[in-house]
């Protein structure tokens, strides 16, 4: 028999000690018996219980949350059923109605609940008054989940944002119903809530008012996705299993596949397998596929069949609860998986998004949006279907539906059709979710005419079974459906661009934060170009670090991502000149950015205020900056520097100050200084510059 796992989490307070933790565990320990093994994580730095660690007790830094701490003692647990204990759920008073002893689990009320073996030795309120576990105790937040360990890693475990630190087991349990309805109804989670067979749980000390519950039931009901930590998640990485299965059947695309195996490496989510179908290449497109040292790149080989047959082979192949449709010339944005995966809830089984399309020689790019609500009124109005290579849908569906192998051409639309029409609910997650390369050989172009008329003949069948006034009604109701409205068409190539193949595009990128450790990481000396800082004055300690790097390639992209360091962000401008230039190593688009945030900072606080940007990283000594006290017109001072180039270096000092008069009088003391400055008032565009001669002050619009 599979033996029960236990899995607690400690994040102490004030008042916590060693002894404290060691009469919770001997409890725990009695409470479990033999019929489970019991886990318990704590998060300290103190030496004692360092050295007190043990396969039972198991110390994490300080700054580690519960949630971390459950997900990772999940995650390296042998057994399959987990048993996840919310701080120290022991009954206080009441007697034992029920008990553990040898995995004799018994039904109270239609739950399975547990009491210790000797409720007389268990602690008092009192005995842990001082040591906070952070417990939400009250009906809609469970203190002890009985669930699946694959099912609790399917979800990515508990949310370790901390905007839900305060009701992680509720989140939870709401997120394993969702998962279970998008499961085919699995049961994957029990709810044990032990105060319902001991009412002593519920005493005044742990108290959880009405007013804080139906608050929190609020913050959970918000969001009502099933997957969370997808982009960053504590998790070992040899520990997490794959979700999601990226499918591309492929022939001849020697020239292309290796950008869109690149583009699927580069996603911010990476727990998933990349299976390539060749449909019987006469090119180099194999060699290419098995130049990848990827262990989640699969390569599959077969005779020319046919693009069907090779989506088929590549779905029962797959391994991924997920399926993830793209095509071998195309580019998948970092955020595509992500995006799909956060979508879904428990209304909605798949997901699909919008695409851009980009022309292989001269860059040009141009949105496509589909409506939101794909269904049968869609299809009835204009047979119109999601993107193929947008969608995110249960492998199990493509198993089983399957694409037509009789058809050549339209098999997506004639596929998503029939996906409705079987029950698969669809939700838009209102992102771009790749870049569609146009050029002559693609099959669209090549095969039009049968491409039309099998969308028309599947748009047909979706709807020949309906009355005319049926289909006149779902006609009616498709037209009012809508387009996303969170996709700006004006910046394209700014949301895009840097994710254009290379041939079209120069790309650098720019390192937020921790610049020295990046660039030793990456190997990225020869290309660093700019190093940027903002400092408080007042406190001695940097608000922002910032480096350029310059000629980044994609397999840097992919390279970067990898490597899993955060704050990396990149910028583009195409390689034969035209308009779009937002370098990333050009000191003055940094310091603006700065500059703006500032601005709206003092917004927010003084609307009256002004800014004063002093040229120099130093302030004027005659401004006293050191010694102004809380009459001092000035609210914060900061000094901005760059380093870029052959040893370039420039420097600005801002201040702001509580009234645009103050700073307006500011300015025309340093500009008889022959000192350069200009005041930007936080209210509106405003830009006032002194002269430096004579201190005049000059108004004028920015």
């Amino acid at each position: 028999m599979d033996r029960l796992e236990v899995v607690a989490a400690v994040v102490p307070g004030q008042g916590f000690s060693l002894e404290v933790l060691h009469r919770y565990a001997e409890v725990m320990r009695d409470y479990v018996g033999e019929a489970a093994v019991l886990h318990i994580g704590v998060a300290t730095a103190e030496h004692a219980v360092q050295e007190a660690a043990s396969d039972t007790l198991r110390v994490y830094p300080e700054d580690a949350t519960r949630a971390q701490i459950v997900n990772q003692l999940v995650a390296e647990a042998q057994g399959q059923q987990v048993l996840l204990l919310d701080g120290p759920v022991l009954p206080l008073t009441e007697p034992a109605a029920l008990r553990l002893g040898d995995a004799d689990w018994t039904a109270f009320e239609g739950r399975r609940l547990l009491v210790p073996p000797h409720p007389e030795e268990a602690f008092t309120p009192a005995s842990l008054e001082h040591a906070d576990f952070n417990r939400d105790v009250h009906p809609e937040s469970p203190i002890a989940v009985l669930v699946q360990r694959s099912a609790f890693l399917h979800v990515r475990g508990l949310d370790e944002r901390g905007v839900r630190a305060e009701v992680l087991f509720m989140d939870l349990v709401h997120r394993l119903r969702r998962a279970s309805t998008l499961r085919e109804g699995r049961s994957d989670g029990e709810v044990l809530d032990l105060a319902v067979a001991v009412p002593g749980l519920r005493s005044k000390h742990w108290e959880t008012g009405r007013k804080f519950r139906e608050q929190q039931k609020d913050v959970v009901a918000a969001d009502g996705s099933v997957y969370r930590n997808l982009v960053t998640w504590s998790v070992p990485k040899e520990l997490r299993p794959v979700l999601v299965s990226v499918a591309i059947a492929t022939r001849d695309r020697a020239a292309y596949v290796a950008g869109a195996i690149r583009s699927v490496l580069a996603q911010d989510f990476q727990e998933f397998e990349l299976i390539i179908v060749d449909d019987g290449s006469t090119d180099e497109t194999a060699a290419v596929v098995s130049s990848f040292a990827d262990p989640r790149v699969r390569l599959i080989e077969q005779q020319p069949v046919g693009i069907s047959h090779a989506r088929n082979v590549a779905a029962d192949a797959s391994v991924g609860y997920f399926t993830a449709v793209h095509d071998d010339d195309d580019i998948m944005l970092p955020w595509r998986l992500s995006a799909g995966l956060a979508a879904l809830d428990g209304d909605h089984d798949a997901s699909y998004g919008s695409w851009v399309n980009f022309d292989d020689e001269t860059a040009q790019l141009t949105l496509h949006l589909t409506p939101v609500g794909f269904g049968h009124d869609l299809i009835a109005h204009n047979g119109q279907t999601p993107g193929h290579a947008t969608w995110l849908l249960p492998t199990r569906w493509v198993q089983r539906i399957r694409y037509d192998e009789t058809m050549s051409s339209a098999i997506d639309h004639n596929l998503a059709i029939r996906t409705v029409l079987s029950g698969l609910r669809w939700k838009h997650t209102q992102k771009v979710h790749y870049l569609r390369r146009l050029h002559p050989s693609q099959v669209s172009q090549v095969d039009a005419r049968r491409q039309l008329s099998g969308a028309v003949l599947s748009r047909f069948s979706a709807t020949f079974s309906a009355s005319f006034a049926g289909r006149k009604a779902m006609a009616s109701d498709g037209k009012s459906l809508r387009y996303p409205q969170t996709i700006d068409r004006s910046r394209l190539f700014e949301d895009y661009g840097a994710y254009l193949p290379d041939h079209l595009v120069h790309r650098t990128a720019r390192l937020n934060g921790l610049v020295g450790k990046k660039v030793l990481a990456l190997d990225l000396h020869e290309r660093f170009r700019l190093l940027g800082a903002e400092v408080d004055l007042d406190s001695g300690r940097a608000v922002a670090e910032v480096g350029g790097v310059a000629d980044i390639s994609w397999p840097d992209i992919v390279h970067i991502r990898q490597s899993g360091l955060p704050g990396i962000q990149y910028y583009s401008q195409l390689r034969d000149g035209g308009e779009h230039t937002v370098p990333s190593t050009d000191p003055r688009v940094w310091f603006h950015e700065r500059l703006v945030r500032s601005v709206r900072q003092l917004a927010g606080s003084h609307p009256a205020g002004a800014v004063v940007v002093i040229e120099g990283d130093q302030p004027p000594a005659s401004l006293d900056l050191d010694n102004r006290d809380d009459a001092s017109p000035v609210v914060f001072a900061r000094s901005l520097s760059t380093n870029w180039g052959d040893l370039m270096r420039e420097g600005w000092t801002i201040l702001g100050l509580r009234h645009v008069s103050d700073a307006v009088t500011m300015a025309g003391g340093l500009g008889r200084q022959s000192l350069g400055c200009h005041v930007i008032a936080a209210r509106g565009a405003d830009l006032l510059k002194a002269s430096a001669a004579g201190g005049k002050v000059v108004q004028r619009a920015d």
